[in-house]
């Protein structure tokens, strides 16, 4: 007897049928598409990790965050290889961030579904199987194994116990290291990121525009005159503006870009996936912003903006320069056309 099968009688059925399925099964399935950067996931992908389903924004961005530290680079390797044609699989175990802080254990498969030209995978379809259970129970015969060779009970117990507290002292270790870069990675002013953190999230977002070919756009901008409200006022008050201009551009922007104080009263703005007309109208956006806070002692800021958008292949020095030349040029267009006569 051949093997029955079903038909639809629209396209809308179908889709109704696949939803309903998708829901149904354990493991957790995923859609990339590499040329609208959209990800999509099966309610089992939530469940398996304890999230509501679709509370997570649908992005690769999203995937990366909750990623073990430990095996990110590795996963960034392996699915980069894979997309640029260097490996025929992707097959990797690792370890992903539950809502409740906890780690578990998947393995990620998937197949290209989809390529351009030039053999580049556009689409990606895998899933997400739990093997939490079975790590945890390779990691146990292998602390077993070692007890029996060891063949000493007492020592089993010293070792538990010198276990527990290697493990308290590494969380609190952990802990400091925490505080340590979130300290040194702040302005102490600002309570935006520094310069150093700011060199360290623009490698890593080129790093990603170059992987997924996303767009990625830079803004400079600073305070005009602001030399003027430190003399007209004092630094107290000067400082009392920075504090409130980090907060309302804060405020204003997006959760995955990242503000930061470059030095005096720049500062600098990363987008990913930002090209640069909608990064223009951040630009506008955050001029209105400005415009409508009441600072303090109800001084009238204006500021300089200069943005520009990431092309391939070039240095951060080169992209600090045209974002700090378009903020020049915005303050005195004439006065930077007579520079960069001068200069060329």
């Amino acid at each position: 007897m051949p093997p029955q099968t079903y038909t639809h009688e629209s396209l809308g059925s179908a889709d109704l049928t696949l939803n309903s399925i998708l829901d149904l099964i354990v493991e957790g399935i995923w859609d990339w598409n590499g040329e609208t950067g959209n990800v999509v996931r099966s309610p089992g992908w939530y469940r398996m990790l304890g999230y509501p389903v679709g509370v997570l924004l649908p992005d690769v961005f999203t995937w990366e965050e909750i990623i073990h530290p430990n095996e990110y680079a590795d996963v960034m390797l392996h699915i980069e290889q894979y997309i640029n044609g260097e490996s025929d699989v992707y097959h990797i175990e690792y370890r992903c961030k539950k809502l409740d802080g906890s780690y578990l254990w998947i393995e990620d498969r998937a197949r290209a579904v989809q390529r351009d030209s030039d053999g580049i995978v556009t689409r990606l379809i895998g899933s997400h199987h739990d093997i939490h259970d079975r790590k945890m129970a390779e990691e146990e015969l292998e602390r077993q194994t070692l007890l029996l060779q060891q063949g000493n009970q007492t020592l089993e117990r010293l070792l538990a116990h010198k276990a527990e507290a290697l493990e308290a002292s590494n969380r609190q270790l952990q802990e400091q290291i925490v505080k340590v870069e979130r300290i040194s990675h702040t302005d102490a002013l600002t309570r935006v990121a520094n310069r150093e953190k700011a060199n360290l999230e623009l490698t890593k977002e080129i790093s990603r525009s170059q992987r997924y070919n996303h767009p990625l756009s830079l803004v400079f901008f600073d305070i005009n005159d602001f030399k003027l409200i430190n003399d007209n006022y004092g630094h107290n008050v000067g400082d009392q503006v920075l504090v409130e201009l980090a907060k309302r551009v804060s405020l204003a922007l997006r959760s995955i870009d990242s503000l930061a104080r470059w030095g005096g009263d720049e500062f600098l703005i990363i987008l990913p996936s930002s090209d640069l007309q909608q990064t223009s109208g951040v630009v506008l956006k955050l001029q209105s912003v400005i415009a409508a806070t009441a600072f303090v002692n109800n001084i009238d800021l204006e500021c300089s903006f200069g943005a520009v958008e990431y092309q391939q292949n070039e240095t951060m020095v080169e992209l600090f320069q045209r974002a700090d030349h378009a903020m020049y040029e915005d303050k005195d267009p004439e006065a930077f056309s007579a520079r960069k006569k001068i200069t060329d």
